[in-house]
């Protein structure tokens, strides 16, 4: 079978993660998976459109499901997150997903509560719809941030891996982090993640200028990522919306304390004080991140390494996809 797997282009990113990671899936089964970019909407639609494919499937219900409700290819969907926590509040994106979960064979969730949403808009089509969490693996380099940034093994890193852009709020915790790190010079944040909005980019330049204690390494690998996240003391997820982040399930794999956003989707994966944290506002980013700082947590660590292995395995994930075919 010729699949058509549609995905932003973008490098790297949770769903690019994850649409590789359904590439090799489907090639473990034998079939030829062909990767278009739906950020480019007219080559998407012409390759789409040459009768090649024998289906299609798409993660972000608005990005890739807009261009193949255009299509005759037969195709299935993946939801992303700011499709569903952003897109659905705007009354002609509704529109769009509304048709494009009518249109599709399978509607494929990250967790419960992404498909409680979609099923209210479509309630007609929630026999397509489908839960399928996400198959988790991480494979560090042997890149040091610590070095990368002069840092000592007495330092204390919060990282945010990020793309640069609103809904990712990226300088959410730069004022806790910069009158903390004046107290205790110990205390630095590291963003990482690709500039994708040039104001906003600027804006954290211009902050990092300002004060010490703040760091941005743009975009880094993925396997450069993962050896920074387990090498810092916490991993943060500032996110104004999210689907059910790579980032921070990665984050739990390699054992590393989470502390994130309350939003729907984080909050679907994190059991505070249990498997992670949550905060709501910046106090409460201060006062979780000092008490994972002061305290044991092997044991929040271990549950939440566990519950990776148990919940997010990457065969759990293939099966799923491979029987959606």
């Amino acid at each position: 079978m010729h699949i058509a797997l549609l995905a932003s282009g973008t490098n790297p990113s949770g769903n690019h993660t994850r649409a590789m990671r359904i590439k090799k899936h489907f090639e473990a089964a034998g079939h030829d998976v062909t990767v278009i970019d739906s950020n480019n909407e007219a080559i998407a639609l012409q390759l789409l459109g040459d009768g090649h494919f024998d289906t299609a499937i798409g993660i972000h219900l608005l990005g890739a499901g807009k261009i193949l409700i255009q299509t005759t290819t037969p195709f299935s969907i993946v939801i992303g997150g700011t499709d569903i926590n952003v897109g659905i509040h705007d009354a002609a994106s509704r529109e769009i997903i509304r048709t494009v979960i009518q249109k599709a064979r399978y509607c494929i969730c990250p967790h419960q509560d992404a498909k409680n949403i979609v099923s209210s808009l479509c309630p007609e089509e929630e026999h397509t719809m489908i839960i399928v969490p996400h198959g988790i693996e991480v494979c560090p380099s042997t890149y040091n941030v610590r070095s990368a940034l002069l840092l000592s093994d007495n330092d204390r890193i919060l990282f945010l891996p990020s793309g640069i852009r609103d809904v990712k709020d990226p300088l959410f915790a730069i004022p806790v982090i910069q009158k903390w790190h004046q107290i205790d010079p110990h205390i630095h944040l590291v963003i990482a993640g690709n500039p994708l909005d040039k104001r906003l980019t600027e804006k954290l330049e211009h902050l990092i200028r300002q004060e010490g204690g703040i760091h941005y390494l743009g975009a880094l690998s993925r396997e450069d990522t993962h050896a920074a996240m387990e090498q810092s003391n916490i991993v943060l997820n500032t996110s104004l919306s999210e689907g059910l982040s790579n980032a921070i399930l990665e984050a739990m794999m390699l054992g590393t304390p989470v502390l994130a956003r309350n939003v729907s989707g984080n909050s679907s994966l994190i059991h505070h004080q249990n498997n992670g944290f949550l905060f709501t506002n910046k106090e409460d980013l201060q006062k979780w991140a000092q008490w994972i700082l002061t305290h044991d947590t092997t044991a929040i660590q271990t549950n939440a390494r566990n519950e990776i292995l148990t919940t997010y395995s990457l065969e759990t994930e293939r099966n799923a996809y491979q029987n959606i075919l």
